[in-house]
């Protein structure tokens, strides 16, 4: 004789949250421990000046002035054309060495455009100048 059993459901259904909660704070420790905290100094620092102890010399010298011109040789240039004129001037000097002089009222936009197309025509030193030349 078989037994017909009846089933019941539980009444007790419970979620059981503590795996949740291991998570959550193996989560909380990982970011707490992973974190960067930014030290700020709490005063203003005021940059110093350098002076270069000994005179540069290149025989490649760029202009930039306030308004962005680009002056090769006492004469205006475009940006498309200083890669094919640097390229001209390496193969007069090979050493591949070049000054900026940059005006302080020029762009930093313009001046990385410049930098980047004069190392891309085999510039291999480039220095900075914000002084006139003598």
């Amino acid at each position: 004789m078989a037994r017909n059993r009846r089933l019941e459901p539980e009444d007790q259904t419970d979620v059981n949250l503590t795996p949740m909660l291991d998570v959550v704070f193996i989560l909380l420790i990982f970011f707490i421990v992973t974190a960067t905290f930014v030290k700020t100094p709490g005063t203003e620092v005021d940059k110093i000046t350098a002076e270069i102890g000994k005179p540069i010399k290149s025989s490649i010298i760029v202009a930039l002035d306030e308004n962005d011109e680009i002056w090769v040789d006492r004469r205006k240039v475009k940006m498309r054309e200083v890669y094919a004129i640097m390229q001209d001037m390496i193969e007069d000097n090979p050493g591949g060495e070049a000054m900026i002089q940059v005006d302080e009222g020029s762009t930093y936009g313009v001046l990385k455009e410049l930098q980047d197309t004069m190392v891309g025509a085999g510039i291999r030193k480039i220095d900075l100048s914000t002084a006139p030349l003598d």
